[in-house]
């Protein structure tokens, strides 16, 4: 239990404010998203991300949009999966929201509350065994990417806070996040904010 609320609260701090990514698509070019710190491209259908501060490079495979496998630059491969099946495979949490289905208009109750900050999420395997778990959509996983990228750039590469607050719907099906991201640790001076809808089962 503790060690998926350091998941959740880790995944949550990352997938903030994914509308009003800005994406380069240069024609013909394979890069999606160039930025400070990462550049994020496809080749013959697997996504590679270079982290240009840690000069290194995974790969994102999928299948039918979803993430399927992290392959590190060491080579060492992690599956994803709905079960956890193995020691090297990563659970996947949640699942599509059904077309005509508006989590928004559904009524939410306080769960709890979760800080975080960008040094917490500098551990480079946790960070990417996390992110795919909780968020296995490749197109929410790059925008995901880019706005930590775009973050830290606008907060001029110092550290980003995160609060992110949660809610749930009667049932425990769904959950809301509004996630805050600050320049500062009180958490006083807003960069900005969005909100999640998550559909557990």
């Amino acid at each position: 239990m503790k060690k998926f609320k350091i998941l959740t609260s880790l995944v949550v701090a990352l997938s903030i404010v994914i509308p009003s990514m800005n994406f380069t698509f240069a024609e013909n070019s394979n890069v999606l998203f160039d930025g400070n710190v990462y550049k994020i491209s496809i080749v013959d259908g697997v996504y590679k991300i270079y982290d240009k501060e840690l000069n290194k490079e995974i790969e994102l495979k999928t299948s039918d949009e979803r993430i399927s496998e992290i392959v590190f630059d060491n080579d060492e491969s992690v599956s994803i999966s709905p079960r956890q099946n193995n020691a090297r495979s990563v659970r996947r949490i949640g699942v599509p929201i059904p077309k005509g289905v508006n989590p928004a208009k559904l009524t939410y109750h306080r769960l709890d509350t979760t800080y975080s900050n960008t040094q917490q999420i500098n551990n480079y395997k946790a960070f990417w065994m996390a992110l795919v778990g909780f968020i296995p959509y490749i197109g929410q996983a790059v925008s995901v990417i880019s706005f930590i990228d775009t973050v830290r750039s606008m907060n001029n590469n110092k550290i980003v806070y995160f609060k992110t607050v949660r809610y749930y719907a009667d049932g425990f099906m769904y959950y809301k996040y509004v996630t805050s991201a600050y320049k500062d640790s009180a958490r006083k001076k807003l960069i900005k904010k969005r909100t999640d809808y998550i559909k557990m089962f």
